[in-house]
């Protein structure tokens, strides 16, 4: 790590013009010693990774670094198809009664990074942590939620039975990270249960029979193996952990001997030797970095500064890329509240919001309005019948007018962004001009979601990333998702809109599934619980330095494993 860095992860991030000038002038004079002989990326990260416990991730970053440590059976490509990763090949399928049963082959050459072999037994050990309500896993929990229970046929095969007949059954046996049971349970604990009783209820509850106890005792351990701190993690990916400084740095490095090294399809490419993340939080500092040099890789950078007339302006050695992003960012509104369950008042919300002036104030064009969680992109699921806005200022002014007083209502957001900030005080003024007063509350995003899971909030700006081939969305607007701790903020939704939203997760064809697709989107755009603002564009800086610079679907947007150098 450069002294340059260094400062800029322990001097609280430039937080005074003069020291950013004072700082300038230094780099300018005394540029730090380039490593020659590694083929080195430098990402700028906001956020410090929670953990690279597979089981346990919750943030973008996390997953982003995991992801290069982690691999699964198979994955989704850009274009939708399935394709083997620790898989010899994608799964056969059949179909016995309302059950699929996909056989799996796990590669022969499939090594951990001890060179253990990568066996059916880790498959099955991962699922049953992914499954129980032991482990600190809500978030991978819901995706296996359709395996039934795991056979092992050899030690390098298996089947996996799964009671889902949709036509992303194949996608959802096999698309999880693969854990090392041997160094994760080497004593091979959780062999001696299956997925029904990792998940039964009588398991996790506090009961004092052995078999509880031991099982509480062992996930209680595997709970706070976050392998930042605790420990190395053991991947069968192209990189592991070389060193993780507490929020300031995790520094992944190539691993001698990675199985895969040799072949020739896309989904094994890694070509950087090491991969530097460095914590930066305040995005004036990541591109001060980048511009002098110490960063090679900054992700929503705003936008006077990727237009390139940023104070101070960014250099032209960087590629400037604009990926369609699957951020979604919108206002939620509490129904638990009296006023905010009134339709009609809601409706008055809808009419007073203009998503083009938003997307200009924070966006500068690079956004598309929406009317719900479906990209507008997306030919086949978007409803475009609908109108994308509901901006009526006349109709918003009749609305309020009906009311003989109009409450202070409290709005609360991510006190460290400031695309919130613009849409907050844009709301407040709006708001005022037709008698309703709009109180803002900037927290720091722990508060923020501990607001949101415990429904103490009026009004808020919130986003969700998902991904092209997100379909399933009963865990965020389903109405069992609206209880406390769920993601279902609002309380969106219906006995209507869940019988719907089970029509587009059971899909077993494109034309269903746009059907149900697009009666979502009429239902939400109706009940206007949630008024959807727009998907934005990302907006990526790369140095130069590097070429084969892939745009992707799913976050961080950049094919980092592609990257070559470019001899600049």
């Amino acid at each position: 790590m450069t002294d340059y860095i260094k400062n800029l992860l322990t001097c609280n991030h430039f937080r005074s013009v003069a020291y950013l000038a004072a700082t300038l002038l230094v780099l300018s004079n005394c540029a730090p010693p380039r490593a020659e002989d590694t083929f080195e990326v430098r990402i700028a990260l906001q956020n410090y990774p929670e953990s690279l416990n597979p089981a346990l991730l919750s943030s973008q970053e996390s997953y982003q670094v995991a992801g290069l440590i982690y691999e699964t059976l198979v994955e989704v490509d850009d274009h939708g198809q399935l394709i083997p990763i620790l898989a010899k090949a994608v799964p056969t399928r059949r179909i016995e009664d309302s059950t699929s049963i996909f056989t799996y082959q796990i590669h022969p050459e499939a090594k951990w990074s001890d060179n253990s072999p990568v066996t059916a037994h880790d498959v099955a050990f991962s699922l049953k942590v992914y499954a129980s309500p032991l482990f600190d896993n809500s978030r991978i929990r819901y995706s296996v939620r359709s395996i039934d229970s795991v056979a092992i046929l050899s030690n390098s095969k298996l089947e996996i039975y799964q009671n889902e007949l949709s036509m992303d059954a194949a996608r959802l046996s096999g698309n999880y990270w693969i854990m090392p049971e041997h160094v994760m349970d080497s004593s091979q604990l959780l062999r001696s249960y299956n997925l029904t009783h990792m998940r039964a209820a009588s398991i996790v509850s506090g009961e004092e029979s052995p078999i509880a106890q031991v099982l509480d005792q062992y996930a209680a351990a595997f709970n706070n193996q976050n392998f930042l701190s605790t420990g190395q993690p053991l991947g069968s990916g192209p990189y592991q952990l070389q060193s993780a400084a507490d929020n300031q740095s995790v520094i992944l490095r190539k691993r001698d001997g990675y199985w895969a090294h040799d072949m020739q399809e896309d989904q094994y490419l890694a070509n950087p030797d090491k991969i530097a993340f460095y914590i930066l939080p305040e995005i004036k500092s990541a591109l001060t970095a980048l511009n002098s040099g110490e960063i090679d890789v900054v992700n929503t950078v705003p936008v006077a500064d990727f237009n390139g007339y940023g104070v101070p302006p960014l250099s032209d050695q960087f590629h400037r890329l604009d990926p369609l992003g699957y951020r979604f960012v919108f206002l939620g509104l509490n129904v638990r509240r009296p006023l905010l369950s009134d339709e009609r008042f809601r409706q008055g919300i809808a009419a007073m919001v203009d998503k083009e002036s938003i997307i200009q104030i924070t966006q500068q064009g690079y956004a598309s309005p929406t009317i719900g969680p479906i990209n507008p992109a997306d030919t086949l699921y978007y409803n475009y019948d609908l109108p994308v806005s509901a901006f009526d200022p006349t109709k918003a002014k009749d609305i309020f007018e009906d009311y003989e007083s109009l409450p202070s209502l409290t709005l609360k957001y991510n006190a460290s962004n400031d695309e919130y900030e613009k849409i907050a005080l844009w709301l407040q003024d709006q708001a005022s001009k037709y008698g309703l007063s709009l109180n803002l509350e900037a927290l720091n995003i722990a508060a923020l979601r501990d607001d949101l899971v415990n429904h103490n909030f009026d009004l808020f700006l919130y986003s969700f990333v998902g991904s092209k081939f997100s379909t399933d969305f009963r865990p965020i607007f389903g109405t069992k998702a609206a209880a406390i701790g769920g993601l279902n903020y609002s309380g969106y939704g219906d006995a209507e809109s869940d019988q719907i939203l089970t029509e587009i997760a059971n899909a077993k064809d494109i034309e269903s599934r746009a059907k149900a697709m697009k009666a979502f989107q009429h239902h939400i755009w109706k009940e206007k619980t949630l008024q959807f603002l727009y998907f934005e564009r990302n907006r990526i800086l790369v140095s130069k330095k590097f070429q084969n610079i892939e745009t992707v679907s799913q976050h961080p947007y950049y094919a980092i494993r592609k990257f070559q150098k470019s001899g600049l």
